[in-house]
């Protein structure tokens, strides 16, 4: 058996109508070459012209042989396929009789062979010397036609129905012509696969599957998340509750749910939290209540006081502002003003909340009211003040299963979570792409490229992708090159969140919450470091693309000596 490259298929791929002609392919491969052969599905690359102008460059398969050479193959499914030889004009009939306009075939493997041999000669590790490097098309569903499609398309050159269910191993031995080549072409060698896997092979993405994975994941996740409603059943009893748990465990989902069952129950609700964009977000998607509010914290103490017309003292700055004169006067008008307090109030991000700012929070309750406090118990990004529990009388109720992230999103944030064990419970997902870029410049040119592939290549809609980056200069030049380049797309940012745009942001502003696509721009890791990581890695659902230096990424992924 051949060895692959992935070494499985996913189930949304094989799922995917649209791919059925190339697992067909995928599965033929393994099944007719045996071990010295490597097989690469869905490669894509990035090389540098002759001008100095990134190309990128794409295909369905490469075939490798450390003897025979390098076979790659375009694959083109459907019942028919047809050529117009004056205007180059390929179609593709597929079996409910519906035509495609489909790219030239031989054309796009022609131009992957000579890319991916121009890549293989600029790696240091390998001599450069002349190879077997050979192009092919196969057609899985389609009988061989009875005559060349065109000049550049001899029959040899397509391998159709009947040869591939029958003869494809003798096509593959005939394209790369073993046994009939010259004394001038020498073997790839050993070196040569191993330069291939590491050029290639380490870059292989999933990424034309990124929509089908994000519609398989939102299927998954809507089957899980009543589960968590369990837990407010359990502590429905319980006047004071601190949730914990680690991103992805279902807390804000489990505050917002639990404020409108005790806004329904006839509570007067206060749901708050640190973050204002997610206190908007929460409040764009709660059916307005009268005796429910949402909004963050600062905007409850400052609304309460203009209500109230309490005269702020002066404040040294804004941050004296927010971290002790509206805490306070919020403290101060509730004790005065008992009639305004809450029946019940649920408290979200309780980990960003500063340590005097509960004795705000429980003034604003009444003495028999509810408190739920749900927060974060990652030690290595907050800590874990256990007084807080003594100093509210909670109950504390741990949260274990990640309902947000796919297991390979929830594997690479835990690298920087330390707390209580927590298992995803999600789809598998597919692997995070880590795309190496070492300047500012290459960094934003990485980014709009990749959007644009989600958008274009991919047909992820526009409200499932968020591009986050850790520094406000970086976000601004970003949206710059996207309005110089007329990239049709639709912005939005964290605190608008429009329904079908892209949210473009900052990681913090975009802290509690989610998008199913993200695209996390690096730019040099700053501290607090885990904070980065643990808060952008978790925002993602089903796919999490980071782009950075090499040694973001070596930080990123675990190893933080150096």
């Amino acid at each position: 058996m051949a060895i692959l490259y992935p070494r499985n298929l996913r189930s949304f791929i094989r799922r995917d109508a649209k791919l059925k002609a190339e697992v067909q392919v995928y599965d033929k491969l393994a099944d007719v070459l045996d071990d010295k052969y490597y097989v690469f599905h869905s490669v894509r690359w990035t090389n540098i012209d002759d001008q100095g102008r990134e190309t990128d460059g794409e295909c369905d398969f490469l075939v490798a042989h450390p003897i025979h050479g390098i076979l790659v193959i375009e694959v083109k499914g459907g019942a028919q396929i047809s050529n117009d030889k004056k205007t180059d004009v390929w179609l593709s009939k597929d079996h409910n009789g519906k035509t495609h306009s489909i790219k030239n075939p031989v054309k796009q493997a022609i131009s992957a062979k000579h890319q991916i041999k121009k890549l293989l000669d600029k790696s240091p590790d390998w001599p450069k010397r002349h190879i077997q490097i050979s192009h092919g098309v196969i057609f899985p569903g389609v009988a061989t036609p009875k005559e060349s499609l065109g000049l550049e398309v001899p029959l040899e050159v397509i391998c159709c129905a009947d040869q591939f269910r029958t003869r494809l191993r003798k096509w593959l031995s005939d394209r790369l012509r073993q046994g009939k080549r010259d004394s001038t072409v020498k073997p790839l060698g050993d070196d040569g696969i191993a330069s291939l896997r590491r050029i290639i092979g380490d870059s292989i993405t999933l990424n034309s599957n990124v929509r089908v994975a994000i519609e398989e994941a939102k299927i998954e996740y809507k089957g899980l998340e009543p589960s968590q409603y369990e837990i407010l059943n359990n502590i429905s009893r319980v006047p004071r509750a601190l949730i914990e748990g680690g991103a992805g465990t279902g807390k804000t989902v489990l505050a917002i749910e639990e404020a409108k069952r005790l806004a329904d129950a006839g509570f007067t609700t206060l749901y708050s939290c640190y973050n204002k964009p997610l206190a908007l977000d929460v409040k764009r998607g709660v059916q307005k209540k009268d005796n429910l509010t949402i909004a963050n914290f600062h905007s409850v103490c400052a609304t309460i006081a203009r209500e109230t017309r309490y005269k702020l003292p002066p404040h040294k700055d804004e941050d004296d502002l927010y971290d002790n004169i509206l805490p306070e006067a919020l403290f101060e008008i509730m004790t005065d003003n008992p009639e305004r307090r809450y029946d019940a109030i649920i408290i979200d991000e309780g980990q960003d909340f500063q340590n005097h700012w509960w004795t705000a929070v429980q003034a604003s309750l009444k003495v028999d009211g509810k408190l739920r406090v749900f927060a974060d118990n990652n030690q290595n990004v907050y800590g874990v003040d256990r007084n807080l529990i003594k100093d509210i009388q909670a109950v504390p109720v741990d949260l274990t299963l990640n309902f947000r992230n796919t297991k390979c999103i929830h594997k690479v944030a835990s690298v920087h979570y330390k707390g209580i064990e927590t298992r995803a419970n999600g789809p598998d997902g597919i692997e995070v792409s880590w795309i190496v870029a070492n300047n500012a410049t290459s960094k934003i040119d990485s980014c709009v490229k990749q959007l644009v592939r989600l958008l274009e290549n991919d047909k992820v809609v526009q409200g499932d992708i968020a591009v986050l980056f850790n520094k406000s200069r970086s976000k601004e030049e970003f949206l710059r090159q996207i309005k110089e380049r007329s990239i049709n797309i639709r912005v939005t940012d964290a605190e608008e969140l429009a329904g079908k745009a892209v949210v473009v942001d900052t990681v913090r502003r975009f802290k509690g919450l989610e998008r199913m696509a993200i695209v996390l721009v690096v730019d040099g890791i700053e501290s607090p470091h885990r904070e980065l990581a643990y808060v952008a890695f978790s925002r993602a659902r089903a796919y999490l693309c980071v782009i950075g230096s090499k040694k973001d990424h070596k930080w990123l992924k675990g190893d933080i000596s150096g």
